[in-house]
């Protein structure tokens, strides 16, 4: 079985948002060890980013947010703790990283089928994708000590969800 690491929107403009410095940094140090460690068991491993380049978007997003998550946001940076160790970046702009990247047609080249999430936030664009692998035909695992969340009690009840359908655990 081949396996792939996704590393969802661990940018600047968002951790700020949805995690305490203590959380972030924990959860980035997590990350960077599973990185290392996927990459010594043959994994794949892809870094996602979430730009919101849609005009309505941009709007609420300036106005609400501050401009996070736009392109000429300059926190929308990949957190400097944050080890890259490959170039396989993605830059998506919708929840689902599988709606706006060629991530599916990519893993299947690979031969993956199994993949590994980790990242921000759990509530939005983990749970999207998580969703949207499983509808895929992948086997998901959720690495629960290396998932953000800006809204803990929604994560829970969206983790309980994930895990009751096939192929989906927490690890």
């Amino acid at each position: 079985m081949k396996k792939a690491l996704l590393v969802i929107d661990l940018q600047v403009c968002y951790l700020k948002m949805n995690a305490t410095e203590d959380a972030a940094t924990k959860a980035i140090s997590k990350v960077n060890q599973l990185t290392e460690k996927a990459l010594k068991e043959d994994f794949e491993v892809f870094y996602i980013q979430h730009f919101f380049d849609k005009g309505p978007e941009k709007w609420v997003l300036k106005w609400f947010f501050k401009g996070a998550g736009l392109r000429s946001d300059p926190n929308a940076i990949f957190d400097p703790r944050l080890e890259i160790r490959n170039s396989q970046i993605l830059q998506k702009n919708t929840e689902n990283t599988f709606l706006s990247t060629d991530l599916h047609r990519i893993l299947q080249e690979k031969g993956i089928n199994e993949i590994h999430i980790v990242g921000q936030d759990g509530t939005a664009c983990i749970q999207a994708t998580a969703y949207g692998a499983l509808k895929l035909g992948y086997s998901v695992k959720l690495v629960d000590e290396a998932i953000l969340s800006g809204s803990p009690k929604k994560w829970a009840k969206i983790k309980a969800d994930l895990i009751t359908r096939p192929h989906c655990e927490l690890i």
